[in-house]
C-alpha cells in the first residue's frame, strides 16, 4: 500500500458550491505546462466550477524534474517542482495575484499489486497557500508496455508508457495519441483530459476548504 502525502479523492466531493463560491482564486491562472490537454482540462475545470467568471490563462514550459515516466510520490513532486519552475520563469512573488495549477500523471500501484495511470493537481493561492489532489479514478495501464518502458533503453527517465501504448496499438494499425492513451483502454469512456478535470476540482475544493 502507497502512503501518499494527499488524499486519494475517493470520497465524493460533490462541488460544493458555497465552499468554491468563497475561494479567493485569482483572474490570473498559471498552467505549468504548454500541452494542450493540460491547458484544456484547467480551462474547462475553471468554466465548469466558476461559469460567470473569466480567467487569464498563461501557459509557461515548466520543468518537473522527474522522469518522464513518474511513479508514486514522484508525480506529485514533479507537479510541485513546475509550480517553482514557473516562477522562477516568471518573476512572480507573493504580492503578485497569481495562483498556479499544476498538473502530473504518474503510475500507482494498488492493493491489487496492479498499476494504474493517475492524475495530480496542485494549486498554489497568491498567499502561498497550497493543495494537493489525486484523482479518484485511475486508468490501469498494461504490464507489458509498463515493463516494455522499463527496460528500454534509459527506462522511465526517458520513455513514458503511454508512447509504448501507443506503439503497441500502431503495430495492429490503430493510430492512438500517446499523451491520451486512456482514451483508447476505455474504449472512449474516459480521457486524460477528464481524468486530469477529475484532480483539479479535488485541490480547489480542498484548498477552498482549508
Amino acid at each position: 500500500m502507497v502512503c501518499m502525502s494527499f488524499e486519494d479523492g475517493r470520497e465524493n466531493i460533490g462541488i460544493q458550491k458555497n465552499s468554491i463560491e468563497s475561494l479567493d482564486l485569482p483572474n490570473h491562472i498559471v498552467v505549468t505546462s504548454t500541452s494542450i490537454i493540460k491547458t484544456g482540462a484547467v480551462k474547462k475545470a475553471l468554466n465548469e466550477l466558476f461559469p460567470t467568471r473569466t480567467f487569464e490563462i498563461t501557459a509557461v514550459k515548466a520543468v518537473s524534474g522527474i522522469n518522464e515516466q513518474p511513479l508514486n510520490e514522484e508525480t506529485e513532486q514533479g507537479a510541485k517542482n513546475r509550480i517553482r519552475s514557473a516562477e522562477s520563469l516568471l518573476g512572480i512573488n507573493q504580492q503578485d495575484k497569481t495562483a498556479f495549477i499544476s498538473i502530473e500523471n504518474g503510475l500507482f500501484s494498488n492493493e491489487n499489486n496492479e498499476w494504474e495511470d493517475k492524475a495530480v493537481a496542485v494549486i498554489k493561492l497568491p498567499d502561498g497557500k497550497m493543495s494537493s489532489a489525486l484523482s479518484p479514478q485511475g486508468v490501469p495501464f498494461p504490464l507489458e508496455a509498463i515493463e516494455t518502458a522499463r527496460t528500454r533503453g534509459g527506462g522511465f527517465e526517458k520513455n513514458t508508457v503511454g508512447s509504448v501504448i501507443a506503439e503497441m496499438y500502431a503495430a495492429r494499425g490503430i493510430q492512438i495519441d500517446k499523451q491520451d492513451p486512456h482514451s483508447a483502454l476505455t474504449e472512449g469512456a474516459f480521457s486524460r483530459e477528464d481524468q486530469m478535470m477529475s484532480a483539479i476540482k479535488e485541490a480547489l475544493l480542498k484548498i477552498a476548504q482549508k
